[in-house]
This record gives structure tokens, sequence and C-alpha cells, in this order.
């Protein structure tokens, strides 16, 4: 037990594998990119017309928590190779800083931020930075969000980007949000950065971090560090604002969250029901802290995946959608509006089954994912058994009750024209994530049904129909 509950406490990094595919995500679209380049290029031969330079973006990335990390000697914030970042290349065939041209205009890139020495193109003022926020915070978040920002900047020059695009992990997502809400080098009140997408991140901070019955068993056996403090709850409240988009600093910029809810050891599970909170995480991190809620003026995408928090890495889907979001401009909405359920598969009485309790799943496939890059994995998937699924409790049959549940809410190919979405309806009887505890001797659940068809990408309000229920599926093509 005390080292499942150890386990807690060790925010893994996002590290993936990536497959060999017929061809990659970003290759497509930079090529159509060319191609209209070109067309424009002829153009200006004719009329000896001056087309503006390509504008070059460097697409960082933030590696998550390393248990020594805080501890680690060596150069910080040069350019480095990393598993993820190599891995990403073969995936989409970007370049990284080591095998980039003149002519790249998305380019991978990773620095450590862990490490005690600085590298050589750090002026005085970049050490005296480095030193005042380290005294003033005793290095962690701060240090770290300060050493990726001046990275930002350097990679920038050396390459000739005008932006960055940042795609962060587990603990790395708390470095990024400093580094923009603190607005570190001015990236973000200068626009310099486009997207941020976060990948199962300690956004609003880590709950085994944050918990003194937790903290107070390991930490005998290892003690909290200065990364484990930083990811504590009030202390994230104290040194940064809110829980949501709010940040004037956000709104320029393009935001999505990756987030998980299997946890596959079952530790945090388990403490979580044992104190009568059980709700769903990832294994490491509760689903609420790996997202912003939404704001009038700023919502983010958010797309689930049924891994844990290390799982995630071998998921093509997931890999799928991190090169969907970087690349494309078409943002796409899937709710299902309402359900009518025609058997309820309850025996209602006024005594113990007083309603019926409905949840709908969901999983989402891209056609053109498959037929392009050879995925046929899921680019979302809601599942029952991660806890995340809106409750709807049913007292008649042929009643109708508004769900106003996410089926698919992500960027997809800009040329994408329909998604393959499957919808199961449930009955619960005995699942512990949702509280519902009925006396019964048969299945945790029984199946009204699954809706499986491949809907157009078009606005448009669409009525579907299973075995013992229906519903009205709307469909949002953003701008």
């Amino acid at each position: 037990m005390i080292y499942k509950i150890l386990l807690l406490l060790i925010l893994i990094i996002f590290t993936a594998c990536g497959e060999d595919s017929k061809t990659s995500v970003l290759e497509t679209v930079e090529t159509k990119n060319s191609q209209v380049d070109q067309v424009d290029q002829n153009e200006t031969n004719e009329t000896n017309i001056t087309i503006p330079k390509v504008s070059k973006t460097i697409t960082i990335y933030v590696h998550g928590y390393s248990q020594s990390g805080y501890n680690k000697t060596g150069v910080y914030g040069d350019i480095d190779q990393d598993s993820v970042v190599d891995n990403l290349s073969e995936f989409t065939n970007l370049p990284t800083m080591y095998n980039y041209d003149e002519n790249s205009t998305n380019i991978l890139a990773v620095t450590p931020y862990y490490g005690d020495e600085a590298p050589s193109y750090y002026t005085q003022k970049d050490l005296e930075d480095i030193d005042t926020v380290t005294k003033t915070y005793g290095g962690g978040i701060p240090r770290y969000a300060t050493i990726i920002a001046k990275f930002a900047r350097h990679v920038m020059k050396t390459s000739d980007a005008e932006h960055i695009n940042i795609v962060s992990a587990s603990m790395g997502s708390l470095v990024t949000r400093w580094l923009i809400e603190k607005d570190i080098e001015q990236l973000a009140s200068q626009k310099k950065i486009s997207k941020w997408l976060s990948i199962e991140g300690v956004i609003r901070g880590n709950y085994a971090a944050s918990n003194n019955i937790l903290i107070g068993i390991v930490d005998p056996i290892v003690q909290q560090h200065i990364d484990t403090k930083h990811m504590d709850y009030d202390w994230i409240n104290k040194n940064l604002e809110g829980a949501s988009a709010t940040h004037p600093n956000y709104k320029e910029i393009q935001m999505g969250f990756i987030s998980s809810t299997h946890d596959k050891d079952g530790a945090l599970d388990t403490f979580l029901a044992l104190n009568g909170q059980l709700q769903p995480n990832d294994g490491v991190q509760l689903l609420k802290d790996t997202k912003f809620s939404s704001t009038p003026n700023h919502t983010p995408t958010y797309t689930h995946f049924y891994q844990d928090h290390l799982g995630i890495k071998k998921d093509k889907g997931a890999w799928a959608q991190v090169a969907t979001f970087l690349a494309s401009k078409k943002r796409v909405k899937i709710t299902l509006e309402s359900a009518t359920i025609s058997n309820l598969h309850e025996h209602i009485n006024k005594y113990f089954n007083k309603k019926a309790e409905i949840v709908f799943q969901s999983r989402v496939k891209s056609p053109k994912v498959y037929e392009d890059f050879d995925i046929d994995e899921e680019i979302s998937e809601r599942i029952v058994a991660g806890g995340a699924l809106n409750l709807i409790k049913y007292k008649n049959e042929n009643e109708s009750k508004s769900i106003g549940q996410i089926v698919f809410d992500d960027y997809v190919l800009d040329d994408e024209t329909e998604l393959n979405i499957k919808i199961t309806g449930y009955e619960l009887d005995k699942v512990m994530i949702y509280d519902v505890r009925e006396l019964s001797f048969g299945s945790s659940k029984e199946s009204l049904g699954t809706i499986e068809l491949n809907i157009p990408l078009e606005n448009n309000t669409i009525e579907v129909f299973g075995k013992d229920w229906s519903g009205m599926v709307k469909v949002e093509v953003l701008p």
C-alpha cells in the first residue's frame, strides 16, 4: 500500500512512441500550404509583387516532473534532445532545432529546466533574473518558467521565428501557466504565444501533493521538496489567479486540454474512496485539476481519453489530436443535447429504486485520420468507468431529459468532412464513482443500446435512434 501511495507523488512525464504511418498530419497540412505559396509565388513573378516572408513558429515541449530533478546538476535552458520531441518529429515529419533549414515554418524544440549551470547565451541580466526568482520562491515552478521563457526567446532569435506554440505535460503545464500569467519575457503581452496544448496537466494543482494525510505518510520516506510544495493547491491559489482562463494574457492564445480518466493502478481511486471523495482521475491527477473552466470570452478545447497518466503515451489517437491541434484551423463541437428513454431497465418503486440512473458513453473516430495516417484509435473517449459522464435520473419511460454532454470538442483535419461516433446509454445499478449503490444481484449496469453513425461536420441538429433510447445531437463547426 505504501508503494501505491508513493506513486501518487510521482508525476510522470508525457513520453511517447510515434508509430510509422502512411504520412503525417502536419506534413499533409504543410504540403497544402506550400502548394498555395507556390501559386502565390507564380502570380508574384508575373506581377512583380513581393510576397511577405512566411511566418515561422517554434513548438516547444515542456516536460513534466522528475522526482530528483530539483537537485540535478548540469546545464539548463539549452537546446536539447528528448524522446518525446524525437517521436513527435517522426510522427509529424517536422524538423527539430538540430535539423531544420531556412524553409522550415514549424520547428520542434525542447530544453531541460532542471540543472544548476546557465547556458552560454545568457547575459548578465539573464543570470540576475534567474538568481532573483530562485531566491524569491526557492526555485521550483517560477524558476523553471523563467528558464523556459528565456529559452523561447533564444530559439526564436536563433531560427528567426516570430511565434511559439507550447505543448506541455503534467507539471510542465503548471510551469507554462506561470510563464503566461506572469508574462515572463513578455511572451504573452507581445502575443508571441499562438497555441498552448496541455496534456494531463497540473493546471490547478495536484491532489496528492496537497493532501496532508498522504504527505504525512510519505514524508518520512520521500521528503517533500520545492516541486511538490509548488503543486499544492494553497500555494497555487496564493500565487496565481483563479481556476479559469480569465487572465487577460490568455485572450490571444488558442488553448486545449487533453485529460484522462483511468486510474489503472487503483491507488488514487482507493484513497479517494476511503475518504468518500471518489472522482474521475488518471491515477495521478484529478480530472478537474487538469483543465481550466470555460469563460464567456475563452473556451479551450476539451478532449478525454480512457488512459492512465502514463498510458496515454501509447495512444496513437492522442498523438493524432496533438498534431491536429497544432496544424488545423477547424474546430468542431458535438453535444448530446437530450435523450428520451423508452425502456428504463429499472424496476421503479417508492422504497428503493425511485428513479433510473442513466449515463451516455461516447467514442469518436476520424475517418480522415484513418484514411491518411492509418490510425484507427479513438480521438475522444468518454467512458462510463471514467466517471466523468452526466448522470441523469429518469422516473418514467418515454420521458425526455436535457443531457448537455460533450461528445467531441477539439480540432479536426481541415479537410475532414465527418466523424464516426458511438453513443451507448447505460442504466446504472452499482457504480461507486457515480454514487449509485442499488440493491441488485445482477450486473452493475445495463446497456440501453449503442447508436453508431457518421456525422457530417456542418452546423445541424440530428435526431438519433437506438434500441431503448433516442436523442438529439447538435453539431457545431466553430469559427
